[in-house]
């Protein structure tokens, strides 16, 4: 035992003199390449140590928003060597070893022959032949830097806790020798955290961007549809018209939050215009009190009928203003009452608007008062972790008030109910009062404001001469798109991919007049499509339609070959813009001879009705072959590597078509799957993914065709001889593995009648090919060939 203990001191002694001369060695070198030849000789010293075989320096780094470890140093006892900290860096994600990020982020060390390891670590590094490691993990200024690694070729082994400890004291070192060369450890620090912070927020900017504007392009473009029709009976047009409008409201305030520009810059510059205070706070008020749902709670409207019926001022950021108010009132109230009171001080030209908010819901603890206005603020934790929100309402909406030169003031009984009271400065316009009148509609929530019909009422000059090809791979956003164009009389095309985008230009040999490329595509998204027709010689005009629709996006797509952009949900003013821009003032003799002719008579209620059930049999083609993608690709059992970006987009892709079709929970679980996608959860995914496609596949069951709607087309005559010749072309093109091919001839297909068998047959085809990419399966798939 005494021999034991003595070697032991003996060679943590040894240890620390290795320690002490590393750093020796490392402060004597000042430039750069001394100094990596001292972090290599620094290493080789503690090896020697340790009698390890290798050893290894990692630092962390942060890409597409997921934690990666790069190795910048390495050494091996044979040869010894440095690996470029720049341009030949290996960099994997914590994902590939998950079990050491949560160790690591603990500081916790791994230290132990591989036997002891999990299955799965294991299996990552047993293929290294080594039989021990010691990995360390390092702390800079409390953030998780990195590690330092040691591996042991020949034996199975673990280090003492003193030579742990030891160890840690030189990953310190090393870190902070290599910090202090790049720049200093603050300014590093700083910068890092500064580029991460960065990152993080635009990338959480273009997600939400995105994620809520595709959703709501399915809502403002059929609701814009509808709108365009003649002959709305009264109530169908006046539901409409409060749809659009309070869809139109939420977007504006969605545009300004993700204006990145004013986020970056700390700056939120008012926009001030005229505007119309009765229609301000009816707006408001309809947003809002659909979030009352079927909740026991009374809404109530006192105005002052004094109130001037316009203002100058901001009247979008004073939308949002009542808009975090009252959703707050009406998300933590449960039952009870909900009252907005609006009144006024004028002084001169100046007029003091005074918003009170009322409610009689949860209130707020005294302790919580100091800290309500703060940033990610959420109170009473336990009963409201079900409640969605970010936080950052009342934060953004304090920073609007005092902009606007007021005040915001909170009274608040914990478990009675709270009173928020809003002042901002407006300037003053000459013109009458609200009224009583006003004041009665819109208490009775009858109000109709002119001007949110006046943003539909725009000419629609017909233009039959003119032709666009629109490209997106989701049905329900091409349906949307063909139905606000349809008013125009175009001659329209659609295709549901860059490579039948692509294929269409090629082989049909003609010029569109405007190309409407979706952004975010599978396999090939539209700026590589874009820059591919570019690529081939074509000088028509494309423009993109993109859900990602921030600040600095024009001059990106312009210096990807866009002609511009049209973000998403589609604004009909925008569209007709870029018609007008593009199509009717290109052709002016063809535009001279076309009127409007005389819309037809409507059979309204049905045409909505048949909306309706077209957006679902669209959908229903989309949730199928998501099912199959979602088995194909999911991470895990006999799959365990699977294709983790496919089966997200899919997960993406299904989560806004389920919410378009009004399936809100079937929405979130597709979220949660995406969710765990993007972060690498496999066992979340592997416990979740059947449960979620068996409630798609019932859903599709709900929606498929029954026997009498598939037996349409069943005497249909065949033309066998063009189907053969096809089918010929198909599988061809598959055993050269040409896509592009195969996509045109089945679109040649698409175009005729077929008996439903034939028909199915064809689908079937087309999922081999975009779902799977499945080259071989329809090279071999002759069945459908004999038997035409």
């Amino acid at each position: 035992m005494v021999d034991n203990a003595a070697q032991e001191l003996k060679h943590q002694q040894m240890l620390l003199h290795a320690v002490n001369d590393t750093a020796q060695i490392l402060l004597a070198a000042m430039d750069e390449d001394r100094f990596a030849a001292s972090v290599l000789k620094g290493m080789e010293i503690i090896a020697h140590c340790l009698d390890v075989d290798r050893g290894y320096i990692w630092q962390n780094e942060v890409r597409g928003g997921l934690l990666h470890y790069a190795m910048i140093f390495e050494w091996q006892n044979d040869t010894g060597r440095q690996t470029n900290p720049v341009e030949n860096k290996m960099v994997f994600p914590y994902t590939d070893i998950p079990d050491w990020e949560a160790k690591f982020l603990k500081n916790e060390c791994v230290n132990g022959p591989l036997n002891d390891l999990s299955q799965e670590e294991k299996d990552r590094l047993l293929s290294h032949g080594m039989k021990s490691v010691f990995a360390i993990p390092v702390y800079l200024q409390n953030t998780f830097w990195g590690w330092v690694s040691f591996d042991d070729c020949r034996r199975e082994r673990s280090l003492a806790a003193d030579e742990l400890n030891i160890l840690r004291s030189v990953g310190l070192m090393l870190a902070n020798a290599i910090s202090h060369n790049e720049l200093t450890v603050e300014l590093r620090a700083a910068l890092d955290g500064a580029q991460a912070a960065n990152r993080a927020k635009s990338e959480f900017l273009a997600a939400m961007s995105h994620e809520i504007r595709t959703p709501m392009n399915a809502i403002i473009g059929i609701t814009q549809i509808q709108l365009q029709k003649e002959n709305l009976p009264d109530e169908y047009s006046t539901a409409l018209e409060k749809i659009f409008s309070s869809s139109n409201s939420l977007l504006g305030i969605i545009n300004d939050i993700l204006d990145m520009s004013k986020i970056e810059t700390g700056k939120m510059e008012l926009n001030l215009a005229e505007y119309d205070v009765p229609s301000l706070v009816n707006d408001a008020v309809q947003l809002n009190i659909v979030r009352i749902g079927s909740k026991p709670i009374e809404f109530r409207l006192d105005l002052d009928a004094n109130l001037p019926s316009k203002l100058y001022g901001d009247e979008l950021r004073l939308k949002q203003i009542l808009n975090n108010l009252l959703s707050n009132a009406i998300k933590y109230t449960e039952k009870g009452t909900v009252k907005l009171s609006v009144d006024h001080r004028r002084d001169g030209a100046t007029v003091t608007l005074r918003f009170v908010v009322e409610d009689t819901g949860q209130g707020i603890k005294r302790e919580d008062r100091e800290r309500l206005f703060s940033e990610y603020a959420r109170f009473n934790a336990e009963a409201n972790r079900t409640t969605e929100g970010t936080g950052l309402g009342l934060n953004i909406t304090r920073k609007l008030v005092e902009i606007m030169g007021g005040a915001i003031a909170v009274e608040s009984e914990y478990g009675k109910g709270s009173v928020f009271t809003v002042t901002v400065q407006q300037t003053a316009v000459e013109c009458p009062a609200i009224g009583a009148e006003a004041v009665q509609r819109l208490r009775n929530f009858t109000f109709t404001g002119g001007r949110h019909n006046a943003q539909l009422d725009i000419t629609r000059e017909p233009m039959p001469y003119g032709s666009v090809l629109i490209v997106d791979d989701v049905e329900t956003n091409l349906y949307v798109a063909e139905g606000l164009l349809a008013p125009y009389q175009l001659k329209i095309e659609t295709a549901i991919s860059g490579f039948e985008a692509i294929e269409k230009v090629q082989n049909g040999g003609k010029m569109y007049d405007i190309i409407f490329m979706d952004h975010m595509m599978p396999k090939m998204d539209g700026i590589e499509t874009t820059e591919k027709l570019r690529g081939l010689g074509y000088k028509g005009v494309i423009v993109a339609l993109t859900a990602n629709a921030l600040t600095g996006n024009d001059e990106m797509f312009s210096r990807h070959g866009f002609d511009g952009f049209i973000p998403k949900p589609i604004d009909v003013r925008h569209l007709n813009i870029a018609l007008n821009r593009f199509i009717r003032d290109r052709y002016p003799d063809e535009a001279k001879k076309c009127k409007p002719p005389a819309a037809p008579p409507q059979a309204a209620i049905a045409e909505v009705d048949e909306t309706r059930v077209k957006l679902l049999q669209i959908f229903r083609r989309d949730a199928e072959k998501a099912v199959i993608t979602l088995r194909e690709t999911a991470p895990h059992g006999a799959n365990a590597n699977g294709d983790i970006k496919r089966f997200t987009i899919t997960a993406h892709a299904m989560k806004s078509a389920l919410a378009n079709v009004g399936e809100v929970e079937k929405s979130r679980a597709a979220a949660a799957l995406e969710a765990a996608g993007l972060n690498g959860d496999r066992d979340y995914i592997g416990a979740n993914t059947e449960n979620f496609i068996h409630m798609l596949e019932s859903l599709i069951g709900k929606l498929s065709p029954t026997e009498t709607v598939t037996a349409d087309n069943a005497n249909v005559a065949e033309d066998t001889a063009y189907l053969r010749e096809q089918m010929q072309i198909i599988k061809t093109a598959c055993m050269h593995y040409d896509d592009i091919a195969a996509y045109a001839a089945l679109d040649r297909l698409k175009e005729r009648s077929w008996k439903p068998q034939t028909s199915a047959a064809l689908e079937k085809i087309r999922d081999m090919l975009f779902l799977h990419s499945d080259f071989d399966g329809v090279a071999a798939e002759k069945e459908i060939i004999e038997n035409a």
